[in-house]
């Protein structure tokens, strides 16, 4: 019974459906609602790896 089941799980028609059906649905709905907060925290990211290294090379030309 588990085996039958487990093959009929791993057809490619079955998976095909499942990813067509159910798992793209499902993930393009989790980055169209994470897509904003995504660039928002990568623009964080740059922004502060900006000022780090505007901080560093102030702190080099004045020799503290």
């Amino acid at each position: 019974m588990k085996k039958s089941i487990l093959n009929f799980l791993n057809s490619p028609d079955i998976q095909i459906f499942f990813e067509n059906n159910v798992l793209r649905p499902l993930l393009e709905k989790v980055f169209n609602y994470l897509y904003p907060y995504l660039i928002g925290i990568a623009c964080l990211w740059i922004i502060m790896f900006l000022c780090t290294v505007m901080i560093l090379v102030l702190l080099m030309r004045t020799g503290i």
